[in-house]
């Protein structure tokens, strides 16, 4: 499971007032973490089509103007509580599935971890419980923290642990953060990308991704030319919503 690039992502959602000043839902957690389980990177469902990036330097297009970013709305006590011991029952998900007979710890909820201290704390978790972590240079040059090695149901019952006791406070997009996310994406990453080659199969419409949130299955994707040498420029000329 590639879930440490997961929670890079999740905790740039979480940090970051540009663009999109939204964060991840529980049911996009859900969705990252059974597609990191079973393979590759967590996201939305691939649905590019062939792609033949350009030779020469990545191109740019101009930002449209998509105006303010939407307020997040600000759920009751009782209602994050509900979306805390949901996302608990997602993170136990896989581990059921690889490990029928195993038995669900129970974990003791002692508050939620500060954003800026989340990737450290966690990874902290980690290696207590006897995961071993390593470093790489991702496609763009940062050195972000490895895949944990899971290789038994001992590991993957401790990083369901850690999971579960460093831990985000849950923040839902509402229906205008969701519509917001997807004019950046149509508007603006997908004819990006395009200006470099990248064909993206067509983007439903704007009512359909939002009934359909937190799974739209639909998302500007660079397809082959992700984690290649050619994926640095076109990174840099066509950011993504979260970088």
């Amino acid at each position: 499971m590639r879930e440490s690039t997961y929670e890079l992502a999740r905790v740039r959602s979480l940090s970051r007032s540009g663009r999109i000043a939204a964060v991840l839902v529980v049911g996009l957690s859900a969705t990252a973490l059974f597609a990191g389980c079973a393979s590759t990177e967590a996201g939305p469902t691939r649905t590019t089509g062939e792609s033949s990036p350009r030779a020469e330097a990545a191109q740019t297009i101009d930002m449209p103007d998509l105006g303010p970013s939407p307020a997040p709305d600000q759920p009751s006590d009782e209602i994050t509580e509900q979306l805390r011991l949901a996302q608990q029952d997602i993170d136990w998900r896989p581990v059921a599935h690889m490990h029928p007979g195993a038995v669900r710890p129970d974990v003791t909820f002692d508050g939620y971890t500060g954003k800026d201290i989340y990737l450290d704390t966690l990874h902290a978790c980690y290696m207590a419980s006897g995961l071993r972590l390593g470093t790489k240079v991702n496609e763009i040059g940062e050195t972000v923290v490895n895949d944990a090695e899971m290789d038994s149901e001992a590991h993957h019952l401790a990083q369901f642990v850690c999971r579960a006791t460093v831990t985000l406070r849950p923040e839902p997009w509402n229906a205008a953060q969701v519509g917001y996310h997807y004019d950046y994406l149509a508007e603006f990453l997908a004819p990006c990308y395009a200006a470099n080659g990248l064909r993206s199969t067509k983007a439903p419409s704007r009512a359909d991704y939002i009934a359909n949130w937190p799974n739209p299955g639909w998302a500007p994707d660079m397809g082959a030319v992700f984690g290649t040498p050619a994926a640095a420029p076109i990174i840099a000329a066509c950011p993504g919503p979260f970088d």
